[in-house]
């Protein structure tokens, strides 16, 4: 049980502290507890948690900032024809006023999948994709929903003759990646469909030859590429905890009224008692791995979801891994995966997401397990569930949070929303191309 007690904070300013306040009048708490104070150590560590960097380069894929491959991923991730019936898109499940989220328990495509839909926001910072991280790159990830039979179910041989029989499409292709492949003798749709050689897309496929099979791959990883190029520029930056941290820190603004009293108890808190910060680590506010937070099932998911231990098996056997065929730098994708093996350990793990804009995109927990900010951090905050698999971090302990510790943790996350994007990123451009051309 929660027990309630109000967080006393001293008033005595300690070697090196420096104390901030706030004038928010929505801050509920003000008049009764005292400013608070960071000291040394503490600012030491805000300086980890900010600024966020430039999204990082991404050697494999040699398109990442090009924007002709940014401007026709744009375009295909709000087009419906990428999916097989013209119903669905990338835009369906990652919605842009829903943190680039779908804000259900568990995506829904042609059918409902097994885990929550994940936040777009930052992913080109990510270093492994999908709650299970069972792919290396930004473009890896981009493949699987456009042939999943549960999210867009289209094949890479229906995806050619798509782009092929739209003329602006065509020519965006052109010029980005060069000429498509003329699929006229070539199947209505073909895929590969591992251990159902009896499936119509699997007969499909092998009925072309070699190079044709080849041709298709190329197109479905260069359309993948080119929504990564779009997915890298869905950053989430310059929130109230930026803007008060860049106050504090090069400023030495103490008293900058960017966060509320109630948000900066909890950024206290986050850095303190909490220990938030030890997963969610950096100005990215993620250390990049898997945890097991001690999640139990819920009667809506697949029971037993070995997450990150499953994940490296499928990476493993994935041929759009960032050091196979279709990488532009598979020696920088091998650093990445040359190390990685499975361990009893990762029972049970599942990827640590970055916070920034987190209030965004409920519900949370890869399988939509709380409906809010405070549903979770409640969880955090004392032991009261256990994974049906592996092991709980021992990191994670009883907090005995009160409820006022409970709102300030809440009120700091929500201070890491982010300035709305530009709105042309919103939706669909009026053109694949370029606009200058």
């Amino acid at each position: 049980m929660v027990r309630r007690h109000l967080l006393r904070l001293s008033l005595a300013v300690t070697g090196g502290a420096v104390a901030c306040s706030s004038g928010d009048s929505n801050d509920t708490h003000s008049r009764d507890i005292p400013d608070v104070e960071f000291t040394a150590e503490q600012t030491l560590q805000l300086r980890t948690m900010w600024p966020l960097p430039a999204v990082p380069d991404s050697p494999t894929n040699a398109h990442a900032d090009d924007p002709w491959a940014a401007q026709l991923g744009h375009y295909l991730f709000f087009d419906a024809g990428l999916s097989r019936d013209g119903d669905l898109s990338c835009a369906s499940c990652h919605i842009p006023d829903q943190g680039w989220s779908d804000g259900l328990r568990l995506g829904e495509g042609v059918e409902t999948v097994d885990r929550h839909t994940m936040s777009l926001y930052n992913s080109g910072h990510s270093r492994w994709a999908y709650w299970d991280g069972r792919c290396d790159t930004l473009w890896c990830q981009a493949i699987e929903p456009i042939e999943d039979p549960r999210e867009l179910a289209n094949s890479r041989v229906g995806l050619v003759h798509y782009l092929r029989n739209d003329a602006a499409l065509s020519q965006a292709y052109r010029v980005t990646f060069g000429p498509l492949p003329d699929p006229t003798n070539w199947p209505e749709h073909g895929r590969p469909v591992p251990g159902d050689d009896s499936h119509a897309d699997q007969l499909a496929w092998n009925a072309l030859n070699s190079s044709e099979q080849a041709a298709a791959n190329e197109v479905l990883v260069n359309v993948a590429k080119s929504i990564a190029a779009f997915e890298r520029t869905l950053v989430s930056r310059n929130s109230a905890f930026d803007r008060f941290a860049e106050a504090l820190l090069v400023d030495g603004d103490e008293a900058n009224g960017h966060l509320s009293q109630s948000a900066q108890r909890g950024l206290e808190l986050f850095i303190g008692k909490g220990q938030c910060h030890f997963c969610h680590a950096g100005p990215g506010f993620t250390n990049q791995e898997f945890a097991n937070i001690g999640l139990a099932d819920r009667t809506w998911l697949q029971p037993a979801d070995r997450g990150r231990v499953e994940g490296i098996v499928q990476l493993r056997d994935n041929p759009f891994r960032g050091d196979g065929l279709h990488s532009d730098d598979p020696a920088a994708g091998a650093v990445k995966l040359q190390h990685l093996t499975t361990t009893g350990e990762q029972e049970g793990q599942f990827k640590v997401p970055s916070l920034r804009s987190v209030a965004l995109s409920p519900p949370y927990m890869h399988g939509g397990h709380f409906d809010t900010l405070e549903e979770a951090v409640r969880h955090y905050g004392e032991v009261v569930e256990f994974p049906e698999l592996g092991h709980r971090e021992d990191l994670l302990q009883d907090l005995e949070l009160s409820e006022e510790e409970v709102s300030d943790l809440v009120a700091f996350l929500e201070s890491l929303t982010g300035e709305p994007l530009p709105e042309e990123l919103t939706h669909q451009p009026e053109s694949p191309l370029v606009s200058s051309q």
